[in-house]
């Protein structure tokens, strides 16, 4: 939309100044029909890269313009904007964790974003003010991390892999997608149905090695931490989110496992907690290791349902 908005913009400003009459509309017209229907999408590829990179890097400016952050007292004091300056004041009290934010094409940029797991932002402009540090280089975002939690450990530190059935499960659920669109599109191709034809089938190896990647991607984004203070939840791919929580924040638990996870041995636990998005999501780890992960966390939460369960056999 915003494209569109600076073409529009652009056309009647050549209006205005007389030069849009001296652009002979037709003569562009015909060879726009004429040229390889290749050329036209590199084309449009590449004007479209071009205006919404520009536009990107001109919100970035207006938004993060004189970026702040400082400790003052028991709080961290955030200011930034451009064209309206925003400050926020997060008290240490209501500030449970960080979540650090790896979009695929900023992590392939090497960079990542900050937010601030705090209670007290919910609603309209909460996840705005949350926010610790815009896109920014890794190294940056990672000891801005450190700085806030106290502890470098849960920011930097190993992860626990989630084992064998969890990376299957990761894999599946990429792979799988993509081997349906392509067997769709080769299918189309080969009983000629309308929409479809020859060039359509560099599209398959696109899908499966895409499928691939996000599968490996996937699998090796899964796992979590307990340190002495905090729980570390990482998952994702295209979004990649690594969640580090204070363990004393931690209002309940829940252990959700679909059918498909139930088959594999694996569920989903969930922390419960009062800041944020109100939950952080340790997916796809073994039951068994969900339960000690648990337990071990916060203790005396989770021990009565377990006398309950034994009771029942």
């Amino acid at each position: 939309v915003l494209a569109a908005a600076v073409v529009g913009g652009g056309l009647q400003l050549l209006q205005v100044l007389g030069g849009l009459d001296r652009i002979d509309v037709d003569g562009v017209a015909r060879d726009v029909a004429t040229a390889p229907l290749l050329a036209l999408a590199a084309v449009a590829v590449g004007l479209g890269l071009v205006v919404v990179a520009g536009l990107a890097v001109v919100a970035y400016l207006v938004s993060y313009w004189g970026f702040s952050l400082r400790r003052s007292g028991a709080s961290w004091h955030l200011v930034r904007g451009l064209l309206t300056t925003r400050e926020t004041s997060l008290d240490d009290a209501r500030l449970h964790g960080v979540t650090l934010t790896e979009p695929v094409g900023l992590r392939l940029a090497g960079g990542a974003g900050l937010s601030a797991i705090v209670t007290g932002l919910r609603g309209e402009g909460g996840a705005a003010s949350a926010l610790l540090t815009p896109p920014a280089p890794y190294a940056v975002v990672a000891a801005t991390a450190a700085a806030v939690v106290g502890d470098a450990e849960p920011v930097t530190g190993p992860l626990v892999p989630h084992g064998p059935q969890a990376t299957r499960r990761a894999w599946v659920r990429a792979c799988a997608p993509a081997l349906v669109l392509a067997g769709l599109v080769v299918a189309g191709v080969l009983a000629d149905l309308p929409g479809t034809s020859s060039w359509l089938l560099p599209l398959v190896p696109v899908l499966l090695v895409g499928g691939a990647l996000l599968g490996r991607d996937r699998a090796r984004s899964l796992g979590h931490a307990l340190t002495a203070r905090h729980l570390v939840a990482r998952r994702g791919s295209v979004v990649r989110r690594r969640d580090v929580l204070a363990r004393e924040a931690v209002i309940g638990w829940t252990l959700r496992a679909t059918w498909l996870q139930r088959r594999a041995g694996l569920c989903s636990l969930v922390a419960t907690t009062a800041g944020g998005r109100q939950s952080v999501v340790v997916a796809d780890v073994p039951r068994a290791l969900a339960v000690r992960l648990a337990a071990s966390a916060r203790p005396g939460l989770l021990e009565q349902f377990l006398l309950v369960d034994e009771s029942h056999g």
